[in-house]
């Protein structure tokens, strides 16, 4: 029976997240710059903390460890690396991965 495995889909949402929320950053060290509306300003920070809190929100709830739940998965967007869990030391396998090493079992030939 093989490992339950992440969804790259919410490793690739949380990298747009993150993305989005860095670049709301750098908008609002522009509009404040440029002296821009208060209100705009204003909208800037709040669309920034919600990418930021959604980011969050989809790594502590689609991306944790589904041995031991301690750690947050580290995703990239196309599969190939691979990293572990730093608390129980197992793999983080998302859909497209292939398949580990531990979970193909061949039947020896007497």
């Amino acid at each position: 029976m093989g490992q339950k495995r992440l969804k790259r889909f919410w490793a690739r949402a949380r990298l747009l997240l993150a993305c989005g929320g860095v670049g709301g950053a750098i908008l609002i060290g522009v509009l404040g710059m440029l002296a821009a509306s208060e209100w705009i300003l204003l909208a800037a920070m709040v669309l920034t903390a919600a990418l930021l809190t959604g980011m969050i929100v989809v790594s502590l709830r689609f991306l944790r460890c589904t041995t031991c739940g301690k750690t947050i998965a580290v995703g990239w967007w196309n599969p190939g690396q691979r990293f572990y869990c730093s608390c129980c030391g197992k793999p983080f396998l998302f859909d497209d991965d292939p398949p580990d090493e531990t979970e193909t079992t061949t039947k020896e030939e007497p």
